[in-house]
């Protein structure tokens, strides 16, 4: 994949961030990392499954060693499928529990047929963790904590995502989400 195509994947995901996700108030404390330009955003080109699994982990490390990156997108080619990313954020955790990293990093999946589990796929509420490309989202726990800490009521966040998202419905949620097609 060219630099331009990458520098238009990172440019989509950040239109998705400031314009859906922080537009729409999905996660309470999104536009920190954006507007501080704190976030890091990696591209990985690799279809073989150790590559994608490396690029994870180097981003995760980038987290972990630079405290002025305040989280990462990994994100990867639309080819890949919604189970295999969340098979990837699986061993990835793993290997965080196995390194005692996961105290420094916590993992969110996101991708354009993201489903929750037990959901029918044209729920609203899926539109929460819909993106333009799939990716894998690297936070740093701590910053989630402080952020956490200061909502009157975190567990809130998700139900009131899901009526907020109900109101607009799947189908203004969908034609929303392919504003973002390359």
């Amino acid at each position: 994949m060219s630099r331009l195509a990458h520098q238009q994947i990172i440019s989509t995901t950040k239109r998705w961030i400031s314009d859906f996700v922080i537009k729409l108030s999905l996660c309470p404390f999104a536009h920190v990392g954006f507007e501080a330009d704190s976030i890091h955003y990696a591209v990985s080109d690799n279809w073989q499954h150790r590559s994608m699994l490396e690029d994870v982990w180097s981003a995760g490390q980038r987290l972990v060693a630079d405290d002025t990156v305040s989280d990462c997108f990994v994100i990867f080619p639309a080819r890949v499928t919604f189970s295999y990313l969340l098979q990837l954020q699986s061993i990835y955790n793993s290997l965080l529990q196995e390194t005692s990293t996961d105290e420094y990093v916590q993992t969110v999946v996101f991708h354009p047929e993201f489903l929750f589990e037990g959901e029918e796929h044209h729920h609203a509420g899926n539109y929460v963790n819909r993106s333009p490309h799939p990716m894998i989202h690297l936070l740093r726990v701590s910053l989630v904590a402080e952020a956490t800490a200061t909502l009157p009521d975190e567990l809130s966040i998700p139900l009131a995502n899901q009526k907020k998202l109900a109101v607009m419905g799947s189908d203004e949620l969908a034609m929303q989400l392919q504003n973002y097609d390359l």
